[in-house]
């Protein structure tokens, strides 16, 4: 039987699209909170990491409706076993994580929990959605839309608009510990400490600690060296943009621009991610140029 066509999807239609995969991926990460596997699976570093039945469904979901609607689009996504479409020639693709913070999950934890899909055109990443499971929030902007929104139980839209404010009146937000950084940044990290109301130590879901940066319930975010994944970094990026939050490496502060690609690699420097209307407020409390 022949499909029927309806003609090009404009951008309004791709945003409903993906908001709506991001609704249903979170219901069915809420269904199966109770009762799930966990199983073991070893990363491309070696490490070994785990998996679980909600990571397995929530995948099924979008790389399910994202074949049948957009099926000249690349899918890169976490839990693909195949590896199938980083080497491709294909300038059109999504990111996908099913379920980022899948240990908080597997330690029924009331927070850190994620789902995202970015969608990426000619490298420019040009729509982004990142699902709060636990509070069914989704946060994200369509292509062509100059706005970020917050939408609050899958109904309630409010535009994010990022505040300008001194070191020390926001909360600094540091993924992982201090000493955990490498010793000729160290006395930067220390500083930056130094200069923010307080520190606080995040977990979970990066996603979610980003989304606490553009809400405006920290100030900055630092982050140590990482192997970084397309379905990580590509959606936070994108907001990042879309926002007017940058990355500044670590000790010099020189502005980092992440690239725009399918495949893994090692970020062997730490970052801290401001916003560039707070960098001047941030230079003269560090005392050191930009």
């Amino acid at each position: 039987m022949s499909k029927t066509k309806f003609g090009a999807l404009n951008e309004h239609a791709v945003a409903i699209i993906l908001k709506e995969l991001s609704r249903r991926t979170i219901v069915e990460i809420r269904k199966r909170r109770v009762v799930f596997n966990v199983y073991e699976k070893i990363l491309d570093s070696g490490k070994k990491d785990i998996f679980t039945d909600a990571d397995i469904g929530a995948e099924e979901i979008i790389l399910r409706s994202l074949r049948e609607c957009f099926p000249n689009f690349d899918i890169i996504s976490e839990e693909d076993k195949n590896k199938k479409y980083p080497k491709s020639r294909n300038n059109k693709w999504f990111t996908v994580d099913p379920l980022c913070g899948t240990g908080n999950f597997s330690n029924r934890s009331s927070g850190g929990i994620a789902t995202t899909i970015s969608m990426v055109i000619n490298k420019e990443i040009a729509s982004s959605y990142v699902g709060n499971v636990m509070t069914q929030e989704i946060f994200g902007y369509r292509q062509g839309s100059d706005n970020v929104y917050r939408i609050r139980e899958f109904e309630t839209h409010e535009k994010i608009k990022p505040e300008i404010k001194n070191p020390s009146e926001w909360p600094l937000l540091i993924r992982g510990t201090p000493d955990e950084f490498p010793e000729n940044t160290k006395p930067m990290v220390d500083a930056l400490t130094g200069i923010f109301d307080k520190y606080i130590i995040d977990d979970g879901s990066l996603s979610l600690s980003a989304v606490k940066l553009w809400i405006g319930e920290v100030g900055a975010m630092i982050l140590k060296p990482r192997t970084e994944t397309p379905w990580d970094l590509t959606p936070i990026l994108g907001m990042c943009q879309k926002l007017g939050f940058v990355y500044l490496k670590l000790p010099g502060l020189d502005e980092w621009k992440p690239p725009i690609i399918k495949t893994i690699f090692n970020r062997d420097f730490p970052v801290i991610m401001i916003h560039k209307n707070n960098m001047e407020s941030l230079n003269n409390s560090l005392d050191v140029p930009f």
